[in-house]
């Protein structure tokens, strides 16, 4: 018996967290008996209780790929994503968010978010047109971080969230990574499947940390949003 994995992802109680695999070869010898796809654990001292939500399998579009393949990013779909245009009216915000040019992971500018409210408020842009218009497909997103100078480094994320008629709210995240005050830190992921059912009524990107009891000041420079080609 052999096994094929996801991601090894870490798991929380407040938000969905994607595990998948791409481009893996699945083979066996001889007559295929048994195959099942199920979750678990990596800690095999520990059963806990989970939510699992859209399973998917499915073959890859060029029988010759590999994990080698990379995936090309189409045309940026953000508005002001960098914050080079002086304009936050597309950053909708219930905190304290500001453009500054002392600190920037690449251009002039970069914003500032400050007086959060919670771990998962900051600035956010609305994208429901964005995504009515590109469609349900793969697509990558992501965007650079930085503390407040004098912060400890937390754990820190981009979110797409999404509400539509036919489920409840769910969420994407890129990767969850560790965020100082010294140097930004890219968060990513790439071909990730945005998904929703009945009408898209609302979706926002923007960035919260993993930590659900503090809501540090940070840095954010660079979002993006495209759509994944191969």
């Amino acid at each position: 018996m052999k096994w094929s994995t996801g991601n090894a992802v870490k798991i929380t109680d407040a938000i969905f967290t994607e595990s998948l695999a791409n481009n893996i070869n699945i083979s066996w010898k001889g007559t295929l008996t048994k195959a099942l796809i199920y979750v678990q654990n990596v800690d095999d001292k520990i059963k806990s209780n989970f939510f699992v939500d859209d399973f998917s399998l499915s073959k890859v579009i060029d029988p010759n790929a590999d994990a080698s393949v990379k995936y090309k990013a189409g045309p940026e779909l953000l508005l002001n994503p960098g914050f080079e245009e002086k304009n936050l009216s597309m950053w909708v915000s219930d905190n304290e968010s500001s453009l500054i040019s002392t600190i920037k992971n690449s251009g002039k500018f970069s914003m500032s978010v400050n007086k959060r409210q919670n771990y998962y408020t900051s600035s956010r842009q609305n994208i429901t047109n964005i995504l009515n218009n590109g469609g349900q497909t793969t697509y990558n997103f992501g965007a650079f971080l930085r503390l407040a100078s004098g912060l400890k480094p937390t754990k820190m994320y981009v979110v797409i969230s999404i509400e539509s008629s036919g489920e409840k709210v769910k969420w994407y995240t890129s990767a969850n990574v560790l965020v100082n005050d010294k140097t930004f830190t890219s968060s990513t992921i790439d071909n990730i499947n945005i998904t929703w059912k009945g009408n898209l009524l609302n979706a926002l990107i923007y960035a919260q940390n993993e930590d659900q009891k503090i809501s540090p000041d940070f840095i954010v420079d660079d979002y993006s949003l495209t759509k994944a080609i191969v």
